[in-house]
């Protein structure tokens, strides 16, 4: 389903997301091996990548390999020299989607149309993400776009706890999986 001809939206899948109040996102995000990135690799991380966030960009990414690959994407989207919209915060949110797999990668291949809509909501996953917001209403539309569902992280919203440890915790979000 999309909006425009010869396009596919796959937003519907089972996922939660919204967009964050643009310059308000602070704090620090450890991106863990075995969590996915998405956008723009279809891999798996292999070494910690340490984010810092300020005023709702990323500022600082430290860590080996692959902290060195989103360096040099982000930078790599820059329009021009100081452009600070590949690194704001975008989408962030969880998988409830008992269909979508965090191994199906490693079961099915790297290939972006097999990998990306089953990845980014696999129950119970953070998804964490950089770049564009223009489908949550602002006006960014950077190509520096960065998408991890990361694994076993807690999310607590006004004070109550979505996802412990990787795992949904209130029972109406929990749909069984089918098996084929």
């Amino acid at each position: 389903m999309a909006d425009k001809p010869g396009r596919f939206d796959h937003w519907g899948v089972g996922l939660i997301h919204t967009f964050p109040n643009e310059g308000s996102a602070r704090g620090k995000v450890v991106i863990q091996p075995g969590d996915i990135i998405i956008l723009p690799y279809c891999r798996y991380v292999v070494d910690p990548i340490h984010l810092d966030i300020e005023d709702g960009h990323v500022v600082s990414i430290e860590g080996g390999l692959d902290a060195t690959l989103m360096r040099e994407w982000l930078k790599d989207g820059e329009e021009f020299e100081g452009d600070r919209d590949p690194y704001a915060l975008s989408h962030l949110g969880w998988g409830l989607n008992p269909q979508c797999r965090w191994d199906s990668i490693a079961l099915f291949g790297d290939a972006p149309e097999r990998s990306r809509a089953a990845s980014r909501c696999f129950p119970g996953n953070f998804l964490f993400s950089t770049g564009p917001n223009s489908q949550g209403g602002g006006k960014r539309t950077t190509r520096g776009h960065y998408d991890v569902p990361m694994r076993d992280c807690t999310i607590e919203i006004d004070g109550q706890i979505v996802v412990k440890d990787g795992n949904l915790t209130d029972p109406r979000m929990i749909v069984p999986r089918e098996r084929r």
